[in-house]
């Protein structure tokens, strides 16, 4: 029972990795832009991708829509760009500057069924970066996201701090004497006659206890459990492929009954060396693990080592002594 199991998580994950992203960003096409913001439009679209966890397509929306020889600004158009890239949603826009230099950027965020939301953002930053951290911050919401904080104002470009406008800079470190809010406390007043612990000393401090290292034994059983039912899974998955060729066989002459007997048995033996592999493995596996989390929740071990003489006849020897504990 846990074989299947197992097998079952395994080829769900290969299924997972082949789905890929759900989300498509292509890229933002540019307008008028000045030099410094040339590398913008794909700075803000890699940003905005990783931002909400989308694949960026290999060429803008009006060349994804040329192909299918259609309009972008139809929605049956975008329906059909959405189709081709198989994708539940997908994002474009555009990025331009006007005259004062001022960035505009206009997202379109797209849902077959359809739902098509476009918003336009005024950009304040003057290099590619702080546009590209300044548009996934500001887009937040148009993804359904809380807008992430922005950077926060440091006061003057001399120090930090809300304290700015105090020249002397007194404030930083207060003279408990002049401070009229300052109040000592009695626990902290020096008694250079008083003997014994600090009164607000809370003791020893309590140590994390080590934990025991994994041995490279261990990692050496899971890694090769897991290559073993791996292969087995391969295995099992092409003793399925073969019995659907057996099923479609032709069966009209002597050759293709000789042909189906050979390919038969050819899937027999994938399917008995899959389902031998992925039990091994998946022992393999289950002991690794066991022996990994022994071996992490042991405390380290320490060694011991001693001669004890011994008198024997004729002489004496020494007896060599090495204990674990």
């Amino acid at each position: 029972m846990r074989a299947v199991i197992v097998i079952g998580v395994l080829v769900g994950a290969i299924g997972t990795a082949r789905a890929g992203k759900s989300v498509t960003i292509f890229p933002l096409s540019s307008g008028k832009l000045p030099p410094a913001l040339a590398a913008a439009p794909m700075k803000l679209t890699k940003a905005l991708a990783k931002s909400i966890d989308a694949e960026v397509a290999n060429v803008p929306i009006e060349d994804a829509a040329g192909l299918l020889d259609c309009d972008p600004e139809v929605t049956t158009c975008i329906e059909a760009v959405s189709k081709s890239v198989k994708t539940r949603r997908i994002v474009f826009g555009s990025i331009n500057a006007d005259e004062d230099g001022a960035v505009k950027v206009t997202l379109t965020r797209f849902d077959p069924g359809p739902d098509r939301q476009q918003r336009t953002f005024d950009l304040t930053s003057t290099n590619p970066d702080g546009l590209a951290d300044e548009l996934v911050r500001v887009s937040a919401p148009l993804f359904g996201r809380s807008v992430p904080p922005g950077r926060t104002d440091l006061g003057d470009k001399g120090g930090a701090g809300p304290h700015k406008g105090n020249k002397d800079n007194k404030d930083k470190h207060p003279d408990p004497d002049k401070d009229p809010d300052h109040e000592a406390d009695p626990k902290r007043v020096a008694n250079p006659d008083r003997e014994g612990p600090d009164p607000l000393d809370d003791g020893p401090k309590q140590v994390d206890t080590p934990h025991g290292a994994i041995s490279g034994t261990t990692w050496g059983i899971i890694g090769g459990g897991t290559v073993v039912a791996g292969l087995g899974v391969v295995f099992l998955v092409q003793a399925s492929g073969i019995a659907d060729q057996v099923r479609t066989a032709p069966m009209n002459t002597p050759t293709d009954f000789r042909n189906l007997t050979a390919l038969e048995d050819k899937g027999q033996t994938r399917q008995r060396l899959g389902i031998g592999l992925t039990a091994v493995g998946v022992v393999g596996l289950g002991y690794g693990i066991y022996r990994a989390l022994s071996e992490r929740s042991s405390k380290p071990e320490a060694t011991t080592m001693t001669f004890t003489p011994v008198p024997v006849e004729g002489g004496a020897a020494l007896v060599f002594t090495m204990g674990i504990r």
